[in-house]
């Protein structure tokens, strides 16, 4: 497997394999190399059932909890001015959710189902242009944390907790969320010339919007790992499987960490805090058509891995794994 590298700022650059070298006479002809290019086109009208289940395993101390969570719910590609609008709905949310609902609502509950995945605006690029309702999606995140945010405590705790959220709940904040699970699923990969087996390696220095004006340095393994059927009763191998690997700087990340913990933690207890370790890796794999960057299956796995030190205690780890998978079921087969 031959990995090359290159280093950015700001700025997507597309690099594919290196020459082949020039055949001599007599050698055997080598095997054609197997490539792709990716190209974006959701049409409108296009129309998905999307299973989206949501898993968490978190270990500390000797102990390890885990929670796994699956909504369901229709996406559909509609017409507008700026290009084209992917809209979900018809959310079906585990039974557990099934009192919040009695208690805000069919309006309110469908907007914080919602919450789960917002309308987008697409260019006809494939670029994400943003939120199709900021507004709407920031109420409706709201009604999430309400209860939350009402049990905080009215003191300086509180009050730091409370900017916190509301930083959070900016809509630029929001709408690089979302943009970012756009971009695992189709966005990064526009444009992209790949070759099977040659994988390729970058630096970005990436925003962190939470914190205006910083960057963390991001660094990128991806490549075009093979061909697979769409579904399970596809008989052909007509769609591609695209691995990523994220790993953002581990001192930036520590840096950024230990800024959050300050604004929410009085500054004497919070001086104390060191942060020896903090590790965050990023695997997706993604099975997706590459005319028309129509996808089939995303696989999000996040992990990371924290030693924090106060002092007189123990230095303390904890670990935590996050998975997510997507699944698309188009209303009518692909062809």
């Amino acid at each position: 497997m031959t990995v090359r590298s290159l280093t950015i700022a700001g700025v997507a650059l597309w690099v594919g394999a290196a020459p082949v070298a020039a055949q001599r006479p007599g050698e055997p002809k080598p095997a054609r190399a197997d490539s792709v290019t990716l190209t974006f086109d959701w049409p409108v009208g296009l129309r998905a059932s999307v299973s989206h289940r949501r898993g968490q395993i978190q270990a500390r101390g000797g102990r390890a909890d885990s929670s796994v969570i699956e909504v369901r719910y229709r996406m559909a590609v509609e017409t507008h001015p700026r290009g084209r609008r992917v809209s979900y709905s018809d959310f079906a949310l585990p039974p557990e959710f099934d009192s919040l609902s009695g208690r805000v609502g069919p309006d309110a509950w469908a907007a914080i189902a919602g919450v789960f995945a917002p309308p987008i605006l697409i260019a006809d690029s494939g670029d994400m242009l943003g939120l199709a309702d900021p507004e709407g999606y920031v109420a409706a995140i709201r009604a999430v944390l309400a209860p939350h945010l009402d049990s905080l405590p009215a003191d300086s705790t509180g009050d730091r907790a409370r900017a916190f959220f509301e930083r959070f709940l900016s809509p630029e904040v929001l709408t690089a969320q979302a943009a970012s699970d756009w971009n695992l699923l189709v966005g990064f990969w526009i444009g992209a010339r790949l070759e099977r087996g040659v994988v390729l390696e970058l630096t970005n220095e990436e925003p962190i919007p939470i914190f205006p004006g910083r960057t963390v340095p991001y660094h990128y393994l991806f490549g075009f790992e093979g061909r697979e059927p769409c579904t399970e009763e596809a008989r052909d191998s007509a769609c591609v499987v695209l691995e990523l690997i994220t790993r953002p700087d581990s001192a930036a990340v520590r840096a950024l960490v230990t800024s959050l913990v300050r604004d929410l933690v009085p500054g004497s207890a919070a001086a104390g805090f060191t942060y020896r370790r903090l590790e965050i890796e990023n695997h997706i794999r993604l099975l997706t058509e590459p005319r028309g960057m129509i996808p089939h299956r995303l696989e999000i796995e996040q992990a990371a891995s924290v030693e924090v030190e106060v002092p007189g205690e123990p230095v303390q780890a904890m670990s935590q794994i996050r998975a997510r998978r997507l699944e698309f079921a188009y209303d009518r087969p692909r062809p």
